[in-house]
């Protein structure tokens, strides 16, 4: 079997699992050649680097091709084919496009020497191009950049990304384009995994695919890479029944949020026992990031159903949507739960899931959080 999640790295404009603000965006800055550095923040899996791959093999690419697309217009891309798009793609770089990992030169001394390296002309390419990765990471020295991103040298591109742009000095950010990717929604996750199902000809039951591909969407952390490895592990194994999956991925499934959460809204106090199996399975901090993970998702389809080349997928979220939104109304109960989550752990530090069960309880029936002590 091939590596999924490098074989189906995007390449072109329509392989992004990103909104189309977002593609429109990235299409302006090719179009641009890229006026300005690029500063990508986002979460771990989710195309940061993929992004700033495709765009360096834009701009390196000698034989650029047009591309039609209905949504977007026409735009030029990367060939993807010629020497300059393969190294890039490949992860390789080549003599005048490097990618450098942060967590490992995060010194001072480091980013000075990168300063210098910057005012290089490129060997044989038309540009020189850094891609400073985990830039979250360099405590000291981010200053040692700021001349060369607010007047780039000619020929120099710089892309800096992060998953905890915070970390990152405004007079950095300030000096960037900026592109925040969002978290993806377990129907753009899952979607993605079918439409790769079927590009790959993977062998998945066609008659559990849109089941299996949203649980695994919701077992992965709201990352596509993830997501992508959740995939590849189901399909080698041969796991294609929930419980299956459950076991091989060591966590809880769609069904268990649904029930835990049709239990929740009744006042069902029979989740207790859920609550105690799932802490076999799954840290608490998990538990609470799935279900406002799943609400969230399901908020997304209230705002924003449309048919899609996989509404099948819709339709089985679709269907759990209808159940929720009769007893409550989705966004309030994504902002109570982590409301309640929030006051729950600043008077008990030590709130752990028998104690967020009683106070989520306690706050749906009174809206008011019992302030527990631990113990």
């Amino acid at each position: 079997m091939i590596n999924l999640a490098i074989e189906s790295r995007a390449k072109k404009i329509k392989d992004f699992v990103l909104p189309k603000t977002i593609k429109n965006f990235i299409i302006s800055i090719m179009q641009e050649e890229m006026s300005k550095p690029l500063f990508l923040t986002g979460k771990t899996g989710n195309g940061k680097t993929s992004i700033a791959r495709y765009l360096s093999a834009y701009l390196q690419c000698n034989n650029r091709e047009l591309t039609k697309d209905k949504e977007l217009g026409e735009f030029y891309e990367p060939c993807g084919k010629c020497d300059s798009c393969l190294s890039i793609f490949e992860g390789r770089g080549n003599r005048d496009t490097y990618e450098i990992n942060c967590a490992v030169s995060n010194q001072k001394e480091d980013l000075d020497q990168l300063a210098e390296k910057f005012k290089k002309k490129p060997f044989q390419d038309k540009y020189s191009i850094y891609i400073l990765d985990e830039f979250q990471l360099v405590k000291t020295g981010q200053d040692s950049i700021l001349k060369p991103l607010e007047e780039p040298y000619k020929n120099l591109k710089i892309f800096i990304m992060t998953n905890e742009g915070f970390k990152v000095k405004s007079t950095i950010k300030g000096r960037c384009n900026i592109i925040k990717l969002p978290n993806p929604s377990i129907v753009e996750m899952a979607q993605h995994l079918s439409n790769l199902v079927d590009i790959y000809k993977l062998d998945v039951p066609k008659e559990k695919l849109a089941k299996i591909c949203v649980n695994i969407a919701l077992m992965s952390n709201e990352s596509i890479r993830d997501s992508i490895s959740n995939l590849e592990t189901i399909i080698k194994s041969k796991a294609y029944e929930i419980e299956e999956i459950e076991e091989i991925l060591s966590t809880i499934s769609l069904t268990s949020i649904e029930n835990f959460l049709m239990k929740l809204l009744n006042k069902d106090k029979s989740l207790f026992s859920d609550l105690e199996v799932y802490k076999t399975k799954i840290p608490f901090s998990e538990l609470i990031n799935k279900l406002l993970f799943y609400l969230n998702s399901l908020y997304k389809l209230e705002i924003d159903i449309k048919p899609t080349n996989n509404s099948f997928i819709n339709t089985s979220l679709e269907n759990n949507y209808n159940k929720i939104v009769d007893k409550n109304n989705i966004k309030e109960l994504y902002l109570t739960i982590k409301k309640v989550l929030n006051i729950s752990t600043m008077y008990n530090p030590l709130s752990s899931y028998t104690y967020f069960g009683f106070e989520l309880i306690d706050y749906i029936k009174t809206n008011k959080v019992r302030r527990r002590v631990a113990g």
